[in-house]
């Protein structure tokens, strides 16, 4: 028995006709023309063929309706929830509305929430680092305040404010900010 190359066994993928491709099967098939003189002339399977004509006498159009996918998981109602539910506390993990959404009764990966999430235009974002104020900070700022509350507003104009900076819209005047 001798032995066969299986190593480039590779299926054809089925082919999605498209409207002209498909009037043309019609075509040919109105005038006539046997299936198998068709399968020749286009080099397209028979059962491709066959499935256009077919859908043609059905429904007097040769095309199928395009493919719309896998369902949504979460109804429009549910969507709208965890749409609420993050703009509500937007910085909540996503594992929270899942576990609500777990309670009534709908399963769903936190890999689909985080879709959802991104096509209703929410992120997720890492919060900026803030160095904590130590208990000596917060008493030399208590200090300072209560030094500063009586202070006048003509005293104040003397103060040189340090945290002021420098922008520029054109462009750069050379120096640095």
């Amino acid at each position: 028995m001798p032995l066969t190359d299986t190593t480039n066994n590779t299926r054809k993928r089925p082919i999605q006709l498209d409207d002209y491709t498909c009037g043309l099967i019609i075509g040919r098939f109105q005038a006539d023309q046997s299936i198998a003189d068709i399968q020749l002339a286009m080099s397209i399977p028979r059962s491709t063929i066959v499935d256009c004509v077919n859908r043609w006498k059905e429904t007097g159009i040769g095309i199928s309706e395009t493919r719309k996918g896998r369902l949504p998981k979460l109804s429009e109602r549910d969507q709208r929830a965890v749409v609420r539910s993050f703009m509500e506390e937007p910085f909540m993990p996503f594992v929270a509305p899942k576990e609500e959404l777990k309670t009534a009764g709908v399963d769903i990966h936190r890999q689909t929430l985080s879709k959802y999430a991104a096509i209703n235009g929410f992120g997720s974002y890492s919060p900026a680092y803030i160095p904590k104020l130590t208990p000596r900070h917060m008493q030399r700022r208590l200090t300072w305040a209560k030094d500063k509350v009586k202070w006048t507003p003509e005293r104040w104009e003397n103060v040189i404010w340090s945290d002021e900076s420098k922008f520029n819209v054109q462009d750069s005047d050379g120096r640095s900010q």
